[in-house]
């Protein structure tokens, strides 16, 4: 939350500021809030208040008597040929892998728009694969349907949960300052997420997630028609873009059961082949598809194979070790096979949000190189303002909404700035 002081000093400020001339500035973010604000967290509280008054976010101050047309004020952090030709310099002609690492980045060139956004929306892609498994896991959009009521009764933030939504789209999108001319020439107020149409999907969620509970609890979840209808749901479920936090959350919870599950194989791998001799191709021969089956070593017991008996004075305990993880299935009512489809699907999913990002960092390294050659004076190492300035790369690119029309490099500035 946003604190006392902070509120009775640059906050209040930068909002008059905001309403005198009717915008806001990422450099006038950065000038009225350079101290007090350094959590990214408080830091996106501050844009959802600037959001929330109706007051337009610009990159750049609109030059007079234009309609938000850009000016020369305030240009994003790109670094220039110069600046790059004494970064590399500083860096050198050097042995050292972190000073060749630099250099290397250094000559990497900053993305254009129509390729930041290609790279976001193989972010979106991933994301969207991850939610749409999700919906075949017990009680995830469930919890998210109980969320929201309890936001819309408690007046909490919605960006608590939804941040807005990942469809898919063939155009480029309008640009910030046509945004803005766009609200406008409607006399309309940006305010962010658009709650009528959250509200419609979540109740189209809703009724697709009644329909998918009613019909496994007639058919069963291995019923072809329970499966069609979980398929619906997450083809509705997966278009929500969910605030970072809530995602991670989703993505945990399913994760936690299967590696619960997998620490229970290890347990009985490590007894079948360690503490009883058991060849790895013979155990898993008989356990990959009977995990659960309490009497998947009868056979191999009642065999004349020297590890024989040591199964039969071992089954006790890995008995307890597969009711265990039949508890923890029963409770979710699923199958280990099943918690494994979902989690290899969720798994592609997240591969894909990996790959997407680590090319956006990549290639706004430069960025922070750059930005971090300014503070250099002020106390710190050139390599720690390196690091703190991935940090806030880092941030910037879970936070970066290319619907809005910023530019990633203006976006990325301001983060890494504060960071830094």
């Amino acid at each position: 939350m946003i604190d006392d002081d902070l509120e009775n000093s640059g906050l209040r400020e930068l909002i008059e500021k905001g309403r005198e001339q009717g915008y806001i500035t990422f450099a006038d973010i950065n000038d009225y809030l350079p101290d007090e604000v350094s959590d990214p967290d408080q830091l996106d509280e501050v844009i959802q208040i600037i959001n929330d008054l109706g007051l337009q976010v610009l990159e750049e101050a609109p030059e007079e008597g234009s309609n938000f047309s850009p000016a020369d004020q305030d240009t994003p952090e790109t670094p220039t040929e110069n600046e790059m030709g004494t970064i590399e310099s500083e860096v050198g002609r050097t042995t050292d892998p972190v000073r060749l690492y630099m250099r290397e980045m250094g000559s990497v060139d900053l993305l254009t728009r129509e390729g930041e956004i290609a790279i976001a929306k193989r972010i979106e892609e991933g994301a969207r694969d991850l939610l749409h498994a999700c919906a075949f896991y017990p009680g995830i959009i469930e919890d998210v349907l109980l969320e929201y009521e309890l936001i819309k009764k408690e007046d909490k933030r919605i960006t608590d949960l939804v941040v807005g939504f990942m469809d898919e789209e063939e155009d480029l999108p309008p640009t910030a300052e046509e945004i803005a001319a766009a609200a406008e020439d409607d006399d309309e107020e940006d305010v962010g997420i658009n709650m009528e149409e959250l509200a419609k999907r979540l109740s189209s969620i809703k009724r697709q997630y009644s329909k998918s509970q009613k019909t496994i609890a007639s058919s069963g979840r291995d019923n072809d028609k329970a499966q069609k209808e979980l398929d619906k749901l997450g083809e509705i479920f997966k278009f929500l873009k969910l605030s970072p936090k809530r995602f991670e959350t989703i993505s945990l919870t399913a994760r936690a059961l299967a590696k619960a599950i997998r620490d229970y194989e290890k347990e009985i791998y490590d007894i079948c082949t360690q503490d009883c001799n058991m060849p790895r191709k013979d155990f898993l021969e008989i356990f990959r598809d009977n995990p659960v089956n309490l009497k998947f070593l009868d056979s191999t017991i009642r065999s004349k194979k020297n590890y024989a008996q040591l199964l039969k004075e071992a089954k006790p305990d890995i008995n307890k070790i597969q009711k265990r993880m039949m508890s923890l299935t029963d409770n979710v009512g699923m199958t280990i096979a099943e918690l494994k489809d979902i989690t290899a699907k969720m798994t592609k999913g997240e591969t894909k949000i990996r790959r997407a990002k680590k090319d956006m960092i990549e290639a706004n390294l430069r960025l922070v190189i750059s930005i971090a050659k300014k503070y250099t004076n002020r106390g710190l190492q050139f390599l720690d303002l390196i690091q703190e300035g991935n940090i806030g790369l880092m941030k910037a690119v879970d936070k970066f909404e290319y619907r809005r029309g910023y530019k990633f490099s203006t976006y990325a500035t301001w983060w890494i700035r504060q960071a830094i």
